[in-house]
């Protein structure tokens, strides 16, 4: 069962991978997200998916229009994958 923070909301892990663009294509996606209040965090990953944001949803349902609202404002996207969150066990930055 996930576990809502103080607020109601929900973590919810997103893997995404874009399509090959030669030239500003990471940095047009990079833009855009920045311009999502949904989106906590966005790190890039050197594996397969080149990006996993945080975001926060309050459940599922809510997710699925958060998750189409996102494939429309960051361009590029080819593969979306997400994973929601039980409960963090540790949450540390040194």
């Amino acid at each position: 069962m996930m576990a809502p923070g103080p607020d109601g909301l929900i973590d919810v892990i997103v893997e995404v991978s874009l399509h090959h663009q030669p030239g500003g294509g990471r940095a047009c996606f990079e833009r855009a997200v920045q311009r999502c209040p949904e989106v906590r965090e966005c790190l890039l990953m050197t594996h397969d998916m080149s990006y996993r944001l945080r975001v926060q949803s309050r459940g599922p349902e809510s997710f699925e229009t958060l998750r189409r609202n996102l494939a429309e404002k960051l361009p590029g996207v080819r593969r979306m994958h997400a994973t929601f969150v039980l409960r963090d066990v540790l949450k540390r930055r040194v």
